[in-house]
């Protein structure tokens, strides 16, 4: 398909879906970002998404979901909270609590 026939068309499957109008870029990176929250290998989701580069998918197309940023800090408040907390430390002889620290 030629590519001034491509955006009628995709006009066109759009309506036909009965879904809100967005361009195919958005579509793209959406469909990038959606198969990196499914943790698909990036060298696939490239060539799902059809780039030339794995570094332009992984860098410009895919978006840090809010859900994706909250199970990070859950898990990072995990891995903390396993660790053993000091009570304190000495540094240049005055001792500091270090519970505020480990506090997420």
């Amino acid at each position: 398909m030629e590519p001034r026939n491509f955006n009628p068309c995709w006009d066109r499957q759009i309506k036909r879906a009965g879904v809100k109008q967005i361009t195919v870029h958005d579509a793209r990176r959406t469909c990038a970002t959606l198969l990196r929250d499914l943790n698909v290998y990036p060298r696939v989701a490239q060539q799902i998404v059809r780039h030339a580069q794995v570094s332009i998918t992984r860098e410009i197309y895919t978006e840090v979901t809010d859900e994706a940023t909250r199970d990070a800090l859950r898990r990072l408040a995990r891995r903390w909270s396993e660790r053993r907390q000091p009570t304190a430390a000495t540094a240049n002889g005055c001792t500091l609590p270090l519970t505020s620290l480990y506090a997420v």
